[in-house]
């Protein structure tokens, strides 16, 4: 199977509202993406799923990946930040936000996020 079947599984379950399996497809496709941008955007879906699924523990996990990965963007930082608050990681999710802001300084919601934080 290719790696790319697991998108079009992962696509399509989300459509469909099975956020689990396209989840777990996302994640088999992390073990055979040969490319890091496309393995860093699965690994940021499998977070932004897991928020959704009310999992802060795999969210943040999986965000930590994709932020420890070339190239992370301030939305990246966002999903660590609000995964690291389901946790009640107040200290993690106020790095979070400041290395997000760092990158985009007006990015709105990790403007909210930081005061929230306050």
């Amino acid at each position: 199977m290719s790696a790319s079947a697991f998108l079009d599984l992962a696509d399509a379950a989300e459509r469909l509202g099975h956020l689990t399996t396209a989840r777990s497809a996302l994640v088999d496709f992390t073990t055979l993406a040969v490319d890091d941008v496309d393995k860093q955007r699965a690994e940021m879906r499998v977070a932004e799923l897991s928020l959704r699924l009310n999992d802060a523990e795999a969210a943040t996990d999986w965000a930590r990946r994709a932020t420890s990965n070339e190239r992370p963007t301030a939305d990246m930082f966002e999903v660590l930040a609000t995964a690291e608050l389901g946790l009640r990681h107040t200290a993690e999710a106020r790095d979070a936000v400041e290395r997000g802001l760092q990158l985009d300084p007006r990015h709105p919601a990790l403007l909210k996020l930081r005061r929230q934080l306050r």
